[in-house]
């Protein structure tokens, strides 16, 4: 915690002497450059706000550092005397500092290779939970992937998918492998995401006693949670709403008398049966659930 707060003020201190140096155009640019090898994938929502701050777009600045990161990682370059030469033609503002960074980039390109996928969690708020083997977490943006990813603007496309070891297929066929998801992502704490939800059902059960138009009936999943479900329900909506949830572990949720009837108005009774699995622990639902909203979301027609 501590260093990703060091971190984070360096950056600032970094963006201030950027916006300061206006006049020496390559400094600048390598000095951002700096940036963006050092935090992005610790601070990418700084970085983009500073590229937008100065009028610069952030999808093409990002993209285009990537390109160069690619080309020297693609090199076979062994030291920073090798990534000199490979860059002095077409990148004459980078200095020796960042060809250092360079190839610690490249030392951590190696590592990702080894790598593997172990679990893939999408949510409602359009971003995929990644764990690898190592034990890491990584969350990652579909709006920061290019645009032949548009498609998982979806949510039921966004979910669309399986996954190995060694990447993320969705049901068109396009896929993301370890390296891309990395490069694209932040790390991430199980705390940090235990807020993050997807849904399992929801149905408006309208006209009720209580509403005669709008009453939703709805459970979400919290895989990081320690309360891991979410039984509710939306009566009016809008600044009328007179609804509400709660959360339970799975061995209360057990105890509630009504909750499957709960959830046959919410449109998902086919969750009732791994919830209801005594030889199961909480993460064997949690798995098994999430393997069933990935089946059943189908491509938009």
């Amino acid at each position: 915690m501590v260093s990703s707060i060091i971190r984070l003020i360096n950056s600032i201190i970094r963006i201030k002497r950027i916006s300061d140096r206006k006049i020496n155009l390559k400094k600048s640019e390598n000095d951002l450059f700096a940036i963006y090898l050092d935090d992005y994938s610790n601070n990418p929502d700084l970085f983009r706000l500073f590229l937008a701050q100065n009028n610069l777009k952030p999808e093409l600045k990002i993209s285009e550092y990537n390109k160069i990161i690619s080309l020297f990682i693609n090199s076979g370059a062994k030291n920073t005397d090798d990534l000199y030469v490979i860059g002095k033609l077409k990148y004459d503002w980078i200095d020796e500092l960042n060809y250092k960074r360079i190839l610690s980039q490249i030392m951590k390109h190696a590592d990702k290779k080894s790598m593997s996928i172990k679990d893939v969690v999408p949510t409602d708020s359009w971003k995929l939970i990644y764990t690898f083997d190592n034990g890491e977490n990584r969350i990652l943006d579909y709006k920061d992937l290019d645009d032949k990813y548009g498609f998982l603007a979806y949510p039921n496309q966004l979910k669309s998918f399986s996954f190995s070891t060694e990447c993320v297929t969705w049901k068109n066929g396009i896929t993301l492998d370890v390296e891309t998801i990395i490069s694209h992502s932040s790390k991430v704490e199980k705390e940090d995401v235990d807020n993050m939800n997807i849904t399992i059902g929801q149905k408006n059960q309208a006209p009720t006693d209580q509403d005669s138009r709008h009453h939703v009936y709805f459970v979400s999943l919290y895989p990081f949670n320690a309360n891991p479900i979410t039984i509710g329900e939306s009566i009016g909506g809008g600044h009328g709403e007179r609804g509400g949830c709660s959360s339970f572990t799975f061995e209360k949720l057990k105890g509630i008398k009504d909750w499957k009837n709960h959830f046959k108005k919410s449109g998902c009774d086919w969750a009732i049966e791994p919830i209801d699995k005594d030889s199961w622990d909480s993460q064997d639902i949690i798995n098994n659930l999430l393997i069933e909203i990935r089946n059943r979301s189908e491509f938009n027609k």
